[in-house]
């Protein structure tokens, strides 16, 4: 998939039992002329990622969620300019944050679930003994 000659993303699926991986490589738009182009990369990323289909059943969803992992290598082109010691920091607000959003998430479909499935079948009325 490319959106220019040399920019774009190509990936490869694996799996080995019940587990996918995609191996995807990208090479996404870098400033130029003095011009932050962070928002066209955000893009760019979202637009190859919601379009690569490796896989021929689940084409309604991003592809990094078709598989159970999903590893992205490349040029994506992004400019670090704060210190290592911030840059550590600010993944580890990141990492906690999304550890947060993802049980709150699972919590909830939990919750749910338990509720569509186990809740129907509880009632008041008294079941007579067999």
């Amino acid at each position: 998939m490319g959106r220019a000659a040399n920019k774009g993303m190509v990936g490869l699926s694996l799996r080995y039992f019940d587990t996918s991986l995609a191996v995807i490589t990208a090479h996404f738009a870098s400033d130029s002329k003095g011009r932050n182009r962070v928002t066209k990369r955000n893009k760019d990323a979202c637009t190859t990622l919601r379009e690569l289909s490796l896989t021929y059943d689940s084409e309604e969803f991003d592809v990094h969620h078709q598989h159970t992992h999903a590893i992205l290598l490349g040029d994506m082109n992004y400019r670090v300019s704060a210190s290592p010691s911030e840059v550590l920091s600010l993944i580890s607000k990141s990492a906690r944050q999304s550890k947060a959003l993802l049980y709150s998430a699972f919590r909830n479909w939990r919750e749910t679930s338990f509720a569509r499935l186990y809740l129907p079948f509880s009632s008041t009325k008294s079941h007579p003994s067999p």
